[in-house]
């Protein structure tokens, strides 16, 4: 890669301080626009769109932010722009989304066509963090997809809207933002086969504790053979499907004695122990204590 520094005479490292960004000079634009949303300070929101561009730049150039405060979704509509990131390079090209989470430095420039056409949007809000964890934006993802001008034409939404800058359309742009960031969670890559099936095991495993359970049946419902699905479970949890719903069945088993006036027959019963005493036994050898004792400790608690 060449030396992006080069347009200035000077290096420019991406190790800066926090929230500080710096540009080229005199780049070429044949269009740019720039909506920010002037929202009152007295005004909390969870989630909301804090600025949308939408420019096509020719010619080299180059910019960098050392700590972006924001998610920042950029979507490629012509052309290729160079990301380069601490360790690594990201291309975007037409039909890519690439996602940048808040905390990210990185700088940006033409790559190896003269002109580029991108929409961006930075996403901001008290939730922030915790929303884009859920729907799983908090990770530097490329995403191709079919609906990127689609995508683009919600951004060209919002900032028509910012624009406006009226406050009986805050609860119309929180919406959009929120509708935007879960059609991207959706695009995001499966999982991996392997851990959808562990997912589903584990999901038949914590339920219908009445219900015996064998390795077999186990498997036949989730299309593989026993044999597979025993070496899933000890290479990501290291344990057996079967002891992991003992495993369960006991921690349930806990809840019931601490939380329920049930008795331990019932319990038992409800676990699917046709036998209190094996029921017992076997809660004696997972906690190292009786049912009765667990009970007689949290009651002393």
């Amino acid at each position: 890669m060449r030396n992006l520094g080069q347009q200035k005479k000077r290096r420019h490292s991406l190790r800066k301080p926090k929230h500080e960004d710096s540009w080229s000079d005199g780049p070429l634009y044949d269009l740019q626009r720039r909506e920010t949303w002037r929202m009152p300070n007295h005004i909390q929101l969870p989630l909301f769109p804090f600025c949308m561009e939408e420019e096509i730049r020719v010619g080299e150039y180059w910019y960098r932010d050392n700590f972006t405060r924001y998610l920042l979704i950029v979507i490629g509509l012509e052309g290729n722009i160079s990301f380069q990131f601490e360790d690594h390079e990201v291309i975007l090209t037409r039909g890519h989304v690439l996602i940048i989470p808040p905390g990210t430095s990185y700088l940006l420039r033409n790559a190896d066509t003269f002109t580029s056409h991108k929409v961006v949007i930075e996403i901001i809000g008290n939730n922030l963090n915790s929303d884009i964890a859920t729907l799983g934006l908090n990770r530097l993802t490329l995403i191709k997809t079919k609906d990127f001008l689609k995508l683009a034409e919600w951004v060209r939404e919002i900032g028509d809207l910012i624009r406006k800058n009226e406050i009986e359309d805050i609860p119309l742009l929180v919406g959009l933002s929120y509708r935007f960031c879960t059609s991207l969670s959706m695009l995001l890559p499966r999982a991996e086969p392997d851990n959808v099936l562990l997912s589903r095991a584990q999901m038949i495993l914590e339920s219908n504790f009445e219900k015996k359970v064998t390795i077999g049946a186990l498997a036949e419902e989730l299309h593989c053979s026993p044999s597979f699905l025993n070496k899933l479970f000890r290479r990501e949890l290291g344990t057996t499907p079967l002891q992991y719903r003992l495993e369960k069945k006991i921690a349930c088993a806990r809840y019931l004695l601490c939380s329920t006036t049930l008795t331990v027959k019932e319990i038992a019963f409800k676990l699917g122990y046709c036998d209190p005493f094996y029921f017992s036994g076997e809660f004696r050898r997972i906690t190292g204590k009786s049912p009765g004792a667990a009970r007689k400790r949290k009651a002393l608690i």
